[in-house]
């Protein structure tokens, strides 16, 4: 059995990692194991997770997995839609969607330098991949609501073409068409779960690319 940390920002792509991709990744003989990024330690007390707002909380994170000797890989879910702007590369990434994406992974893996870290960042968001079947919005989302997020997607080819500007991306279309009463970490987490892991793959190919290098680890 194959032992893989994935670094991710909250509780819904926890409850993703944790329910669609480890029952998929078992079947490879794979064990995931989701890790909310600690963005707040409190000596004596608590930690807080969730909610990124600098990449030293991303980078302390992946370096105390990176002490784990048993671990085969280690991996992140990371949104480039408000990326830390300290992150790396950051400043010359003057591309667009996946292929700003690609750039930053790339910078990510130079930093961590691991041989076992597989950078991995969403396009745009999380909520790309709710896009990939639209219709499964529905009834956790009204019918009028759904169907004018269906008719969101058609505009676009990918999920992960819907831009990352603050009033485009996809949970702020999303919270637009609800008027602002979507709720990420229950909703979200219910869609998600409807959507088949192979109709999300098919729409979302940037997300299909980590999913498929995650399979090779076998």
């Amino acid at each position: 059995m194959k032992k893989v940390y994935v670094l991710v920002e909250g509780q819904t792509e926890e409850t993703f990692a944790k329910e669609v991709l480890y029952e998929h990744l078992i079947q490879f003989n794979i064990y995931l194991r989701p890790i909310i990024v600690k963005t707040k330690r409190v000596k004596g007390g608590s930690h807080y997770r969730g909610g990124v707002n600098s990449y030293s909380q991303i980078k302390k994170d992946l370096t105390l997995l990176k002490g784990d000797t048993s671990v085969d890989l280690i991996t992140t879910m990371l949104d480039l839609y408000a990326l830390p702007k300290d992150f790396p590369g950051y400043d010359q990434a003057n591309q667009s969607g996946v292929e700003k994406a690609l750039f930053l992974e790339e910078q990510l893996r130079t930093d961590i330098n691991d041989s076992r870290f597989l950078p991995y960042i969403q396009v745009h968001e999380f909520e790309a991949l709710l896009f990939s079947s639209p219709q499964d919005f529905h009834p956790t989302l009204s019918k009028r609501e759904t169907s004018q997020l269906v008719n969101i997607a058609k505009n676009y080819s990918s999920p992960e073409e819907i831009n990352e500007t603050s009033a485009g991306a996809p949970s702020k279309r999303i919270l637009s068409v609800t008027n602002n009463s979507y709720q990420k970490v229950t909703q979200g987490a219910s869609i998600i779960k409807k959507i088949p892991l192979a109709q999300i793959r098919s729409e979302c190919l940037h997300f299909d690319s980590w999913v498929t290098e995650l399979e090779k680890l076998r």
